[in-house]
Formats: C-alpha cells, structure tokens, sequence
C-alpha cells in the first residue's frame, strides 16, 4: 500500500482511502488483522469471438473481434486480429502465457479506465500527453523527463522509466516497466496511479518500488499524490489461511480485481 498524500489540505484528501487495507484488532485476540471492506465493484466478463461471428459483419479482415469484454452495457474490443499480427511474442502453442500476460494487462486498463471515469463527479481522468502526442506514432514517445529521468511510451500503452546511469544506450537504462499510467485529477488534485498485472504470485519487492517507481515518478510529476494499483488473481491476493491477504499484498494494495 504505497500512496504520498497531503493530509494537510483537507480538499486534497486521498480519494481511494476506502479500497485500502486496514488494520484492525479482534475483541478476543490481540493479533491485527489486515481486512479490505471491497473492492473496485465493476462486473465485467470477457466473451470470445469467431471472425465469422455475426459481431464482425462488415468488419474489415484486421478489424475483426477475437475478443470482447463488457461492462454493464458497455462492449470494448480487447484483442482482434491485428493484434495477432503486431504483439511482440510469437502466437503458437508456447504462447500460454504471454497471452494470458497480455489480456490481463488490457482488461486491467479498461476495468481501471472505467473506474476512474464513473468513481466522482468532482474527479476528471485528464491526460499526461501534451499537444506533441501523435497517436498513429506513439511508439518511443517520450512523455515526460527530468534531468536525470526519462518517461516514455515502450510499446503502446506500456511505459518505461529510465535512468542517466552512463551506461546503456547514450548513458540511459531502464529501471521500471509500467503496465499503466493513469493521470486523474480530484477536487483540483493530480493523482498518477500506476497499474500492474501480475498472473502469478505477487513477488514485487516494494523496496526496489521506491528506488525505481516513485522517487522517479515524484521529480518528474512534482506536486502529484502517487497510487499503485494491483491486479492479480484472488489467490494471489489473500492468503489462504483464514482468507487474509498476504503481506506483500498489504504494502501494494489499493484496488484489486481478479485480472
């Protein structure tokens, strides 16, 4: 649970406070108990598709669905046939899992996109590219950058950040790959939430987070409150005994879902 937050003005109060664990103590045990009372609430299912299925009629060849996932009345496309043709691992039988990684990367950004979109009327998702972005070249964007760090656009939508080390190439390295980067503005405060997926156990050392996430993120987003937002499956939340989560879990908690 990692979140810089000014407590003094009560208008920028934290707007996720009650997605945090918390810590409590049973009346007849004095062992604390880490608890979550819920959790981002958004029911969606993910359909897949033939490209002969009526959902594709009179779409072009590349355009067609291979799989759709919805929300309430809401259907997004999540991988069509393009996108076999431009991911950057080979679709075969070994691809399992780097498949699986994939789609859960893009379900999380919509389930987080539409949870910021729907969370307040006094909150507005705004945006970290400037008038330069090009969307149809997005590719090595370069967002945002200090003098020592570097924000940029890796493969579309997935960031990178990186470090003047004077190693690497001209003297930059990478140091943190993002899943997700999502600027949202609350009551006239900037938010960057960072978004990670992760399919097996969560082994994230919260240390390096510090070193490699945040203390970059804060010279470059100076001024910002910064969240990080996990989503993994249930078991890898919470623990199996007694059904609590799981130390780990309770350093990087803030919402969760079952990617």
């Amino acid at each position: 649970m990692l979140a810089d937050n000014d407590r003094k003005n009560p208008m920028a109060d934290y707007p996720f406070r009650k997605y945090q664990p918390f810590l409590w103590t049973k009346d007849t045990d004095e062992e604390e108990v880490t608890s979550i009372t819920r959790d981002h609430g958004i029911k969606g299912k993910y359909i897949l598709h033939n490209p002969n299925d009526e959902l594709n009629d009179g779409k072009e060849f590349f355009e067609k669905v291979l799989i759709e996932y919805r929300i309430d009345n809401k259907s997004y496309n999540i991988f069509t046939v393009a996108d076999m043709y431009t991911v950057n691992y080979r679709v075969d039988e070994r691809a399992a899992g780097n498949i699986i990684g994939d789609l859960a990367e893009r379900i999380a950004r919509r389930i987080v996109k539409y949870f910021l979109k729907h969370f307040s009327k006094h909150g507005d998702t705004g945006g970290i590219f400037d008038k330069r972005f090009n969307p149809v070249r997005k590719d090595d964007y370069v967002v945002a950058n200090t003098e020592r760090y570097i924000l940029k656009i890796d493969r579309y939508p997935n960031l990178i950040i990186l470090d003047r080390t004077g190693r690497g190439k001209f003297g930059y390295e990478v140091i943190k790959e993002l899943d997700g980067l999502f600027d949202y503005r609350y009551l006239k405060k900037r938010h960057i939430l960072v978004l990670e997926s992760k399919i097996d156990k969560l082994n994230i050392d919260c240390g390096m987070l510090e070193t490699n996430l945040f203390k970059p993120l804060k010279e470059i987003f100076p001024g910002a409150d910064f969240s990080y937002i996990v989503f993994s499956s249930y078991n890898s939340i919470f623990s199996l005994k007694q059904g609590r989560i799981t130390e780990t879990s309770v350093q990087l908690l803030i919402l969760y879902g079952r990617a």
